[in-house]
């Protein structure tokens, strides 16, 4: 009995060195390390992730914004143009050509341009529009209400057979009611390419950021493959040891 005991204590003396035991609890050591490396680089990784997938639906919303707010609005403020240009030429021409009633009376195109014109501004103005969107909108529809009451007045001259007080009244009042209203317009249109060009610019900011996720998840892969790597090279120096060790 007591012979085995030490037997027993023999080789349990001798089961490992001291510098055996350093190595393998250094490579223990530097296993925990690993892991919480690995577990801070897949917190990382899962972080980028969101990051990247918020970057996504901001572009994505800039470019539906872009479309339905700026791109449609946009061509719907050049048949708004068309329709004022389509008045200021059947009521001109009626004054300047009309001497002996030849020409068509301007009252049916002026109240089927003017009918466009409600349904254009109503639809723009539904749309997202910035501040000083909403303050020029506010402006043209002052301004084409303007308009809209000298072409009454001379519309009511036309018709009554005063051609030369019509013709002088668009000339004075009416003419100019058009000018301001196209000038009014003008800037609404100004103002829409540069909300555009901000739409675009934040878009470029967000891939921007998209192409530094990407680069972040590149350089996290090749830091987890070189924490691989020293493992298995950490595994294979301490299976060395212990192939030495079991020779001696």
């Amino acid at each position: 009995m007591l012979f085995g005991f030490g037997i027993f204590g023999y080789f349990a003396g001798r089961q490992s060195p001291p510098g055996f035991h350093m190595d393998f609890a250094y490579f223990f050591k530097n296993k925990i390390r690993v892991a919480l490396l690995l577990f801070c680089v897949m917190g990382c990784l899962l972080l980028i992730r969101i990051l990247e997938d918020k970057s996504v639906k901001s572009i994505n919303e800039s470019f539906v914004s872009l479309y339905k707010d700026r791109l449609v609005p946009a061509t719907d403020l050049f048949f708004v143009g068309e329709q004022l240009h389509a008045k200021e030429r059947a009521l001109s021409h009626a004054l300047l050509y009309d001497s002996q009633g030849a020409v068509a009376d301007p009252g049916p195109q002026l109240a089927r341009s003017n009918g466009i014109l409600d349904s254009l501004v109503t639809k723009y103005s539904r749309t997202y529009l910035v501040k000083t969107e909403k303050q020029q909108l506010a402006l043209f529809r002052e301004q084409l209400r303007r308009e809209r009451q000298a072409e009454t007045s001379v519309l009511a001259l036309y018709r009554s057979g005063e051609r030369r007080a019509a013709l002088q009244l668009y000339e004075a009042e009416a003419r100019e009611h058009a000018r301001q209203t196209n000038l009014h317009l003008a800037k609404l249109i100004s103002i829409q390419h540069a909300v555009a060009d901000e739409l675009l610019a934040g878009s470029d900011v967000f891939v921007s950021g998209t192409k530094l996720y990407s680069f972040v998840q590149t350089a996290l892969a090749i830091l987890i493959g070189a924490v691989i790597v020293s493992l298995l090279f950490a595994s294979k120096t301490v299976n060395v040891q212990q192939d030495k060790f079991k020779l001696n």
